[in-house]
């Protein structure tokens, strides 16, 4: 089956649960749920050949898919080369045939560090990577049902995301497309339109058709994604204005400042520099945050590292601050 692919990717937390369900109504796109086929495990199964990965992915998955035949799936897959990336493209034909759509999307935000292995195995995928202020980020993955509490590692994370995002970004520069939250929920018509047209389909009037059912928010994760299925709230833009507390603020600017400058979001001026202790334990998070995820992620190719500097910046102009 011939399809148009393309992926959602970014820093989980920054809105790629809106961004899928918003394109997801759209009658020419189908998108996946999180498949997360490049997970550690799942790679380790790749020398015991096209069943053993269907058999390993659908066994790793948290809720079944109802709709996922097993042999569907190997039928699109067992020509490929048996590894992550071919299978990913198998599981979004078998979408595409199932829900008769010819542009089909994946949405596993931590494919992110994988984009290079997934466009070798997709040459024709284009890619939308969904960035957030980090602040909002961090603190959203503090309430997370599925993850951890420590502030300062999300924080990581997030400077972890743009790294990869900027490389990607100017390697990539025809095929990877940045999304900002907060252009995505303060001008959805505008921004969808602009998706629109990179993805190849017309959204004349689709941006925030909800009443038009959408399954992309497994059951476990229902109780903290209910609002991805909501209307674009511009007031989730800067939530932690409101959420953080002057501690909590205090310490993402000192992990974040830099990055968010260069990113053209708004840090307050006036905060005294970090304290030892703070930078002590900001190493510490960044070390933990090495050992526990990026060891299991794969890094940009060498040829991509140069520039992790963030967005260009109109010359002459001032960094946002906040008074």
């Amino acid at each position: 089956m011939t399809i148009s692919p393309f992926l959602i990717v970014g820093c989980p937390r920054s809105g790629s649960t809106l961004l899928a369900s918003m394109l997801n109504r759209h009658p020419e796109i189908s998108v996946v749920r999180n498949t997360d086929v490049m997970w550690l495990p799942l790679r380790r199964v790749v020398r015991h050949g096209h069943r053993a990965m269907v058999d390993a992915y659908i066994r790793s998955q948290r809720e079944p898919d109802l709709l996922l035949d097993r042999e569907r799936l190997l039928g699109h897959f067992g020509s490929k080369k048996c590894d992550p990336g071919h299978l990913l493209r198998a599981l979004m034909e078998a979408q595409g045939e199932l829900q008769g759509a010819t542009v089909v999307g994946e949405s596993t935000p931590d494919h992110l560090h994988h984009v290079p292995d997934i466009l070798e195995a997709m040459p024709d995928a284009r890619v939308l990577c969904i960035e957030r202020d980090g602040r909002d980020v961090a603190l959203s993955l503090v309430r997370a049902e599925s993850t951890h509490d420590w502030l300062r590692i999300h924080c990581h994370r997030w400077l972890a995301a743009i790294a990869d995002q900027c490389s990607f970004a100017e390697l990539y520069p025809d095929r990877f497309r940045i999304v900002r939250f907060d252009e995505l929920v303060g001008s959805p018509a505008r921004t969808m339109a602009d998706i629109g047209k990179f993805l190849g389909v017309d959204w004349s009037g689709m941006a925030a058709r909800t009443s038009i059912r959408t399954a992309l928010i497994p059951e476990p994760e229902a109780a903290w994604k209910t609002q991805a299925l909501s209307e674009p709230d511009a007031s989730r833009a800067e939530a932690w204005r409101h959420d953080a507390t002057p501690r909590q603020v205090e310490v993402m600017q000192g992990i974040l400042g830099d990055e968010l400058q260069r990113f053209d979001y708004a840090i307050y001026a006036d905060l005294p520099p970090a304290a030892l202790s703070d930078r002590v334990l900001s190493v510490a998070a960044r070390v933990l945050y090495t050992a526990a995820y990026r060891s299991a992620r794969q890094r940009p190719p060498k040829a991509a590292q140069g520039n992790v500097q963030g967005r260009a910046r109109t010359p002459g102009t001032e960094r946002n601050t906040v008074s």
